[in-house]
């Protein structure tokens, strides 16, 4: 395993945490299929949140971080998550939400989340 993908891998499993410490329930991580993937998938009271983490190795996140969630990626995420509805009809009722988590490294090595952008694009 690379560095960037232990990278992604290790802010996932912190944003997870933080949703689980906030009250979420952790429904999936990495759910893929055919047209994408979906970093984090939770439910928060009647919410489905689809949240996509982005880490950056070096440096933080300036104002501008959720950029780094373009137009094609968002186009991506709300296919995927159009595909996990289906495949679970049963959430297919609640309201959905995406959600971007901006993870950088903090001094020291640790990582830490830098921004939670709650509704940061609607469906595609």
């Amino acid at each position: 395993m690379d560095r960037r993908h232990l990278l992604a891998l290790q802010a996932e499993t912190l944003v997870a945490g933080w949703l689980a410490a906030s009250g979420g329930l952790i429904l999936a991580r990495r759910w893929r299929c055919r047209g994408g993937e979906i970093d984090l998938v939770a439910r928060s009271g009647a919410l489905l949140l689809f949240v996509e983490v982005k880490a950056r190795s070096q440096g933080s996140w300036d104002s501008a971080g959720l950029e780094a969630v373009g137009a094609t990626k968002r186009r991506r995420i709300s296919r995927a998550a159009e595909l996990y509805l289906i495949a679970h009809p049963d959430q297919a009722r609640l309201a959905c939400r995406f959600d971007v988590a901006l993870v950088a490294i903090a001094p020291g090595g640790h990582l830490q989340i830098t921004s939670y952008i709650e509704a940061a694009f609607e469906l595609c």
